[in-house]
């Protein structure tokens, strides 16, 4: 996708250059005989050729990877891969289809919310342990318009991420989990839950961004999601450690 949108953006460029000489061409071509005609269809050839060069670009630069995302998923594997059971399937659903009008819900005339569970991640350690994590994306999109003393209207737009990590750890059988480990009480959250009648450990956390214009392309850091697994294996069992 990366050398696609490149070279979409070369073609784009000599597609503008194009249209330059077809101009000039044609302000040449209007001095002589059936030369306005040529001119004329040169130049209207060479912009439906930049149009066409135009919009490929923008499609396939709204089709590229978000790659700060993608980024986290590919370190936390690599981060993880010696602690995975080398028989066991990792499962992940990813969904790159971005912050879409079916996410999209109004909260007021200048409030918009968005919530986008995009990735999800479940593998089995060498202990025989099912380890889940799953992010959830939710944004608010706040636009503001303003006139000045000229009549002329302004619009500002203001844009609030939040992250949410949610780990869980589910043991092979029924084990008494340990004590909790400590937590930011502000920005994170443990707690033990039944699940098919299994004790199941879970943490979640939030991050925050803010940006002006365009949605935040921050993710949480890997190692930080590490750090959460860590923690919560720190509850298992003496013989499971």
């Amino acid at each position: 996708m990366d050398a696609r949108v490149k070279r979409r953006k070369i073609w784009m460029i000599i597609s503008i250059f194009v249209c330059l000489v077809a101009f000039v061409t044609m302000i040449v071509l209007f001095d002589f005989e059936n030369g306005p005609a040529f001119g004329v269809a040169g130049f209207v050839g060479s912009i439906a050729n930049l149009i066409v060069s135009i919009r490929l670009w923008s499609n396939s630069k709204k089709l590229a990877l978000p790659e700060a995302a993608l980024a986290m998923v590919h370190q936390l594997a690599g981060l993880l891969r010696q602690d995975l059971d080398p028989k066991a399937k990792i499962t992940t659903t990813i969904d790159l289809s971005g912050l879409t009008d079916k996410k999209k819900k109004s909260i007021n005339p200048m409030q918009s919310s968005y919530l986008d569970p995009w990735c999800t991640i479940r593998f089995k350690l060498r202990d025989g342990y099912v380890v889940f994590v799953r992010q959830t994306d939710s944004f608010i999109e706040t636009t503001r318009k303003k006139k000045n003393a000229r009549g002329k209207t302004k619009t500002k737009t203001k844009w609030k991420k939040q992250c949410r990590v949610t780990a869980r750890i589910i043991p092979p059988a029924p084990v008494k989990w340990g004590t909790p480990p400590k937590v930011d009480h502000v920005w994170e959250r443990v707690k033990v839950i039944t699940k098919r009648d299994l004790s199941v450990a879970v943490l979640d956390r939030w991050w925050a961004y803010k940006t002006r214009t365009e949605a935040s392309t921050e993710a949480p850091p890997a190692k930080e999601i590490v750090g959460m697994l860590f923690r919560l294996c720190s509850m298992r069992p003496l013989e499971a450690k």
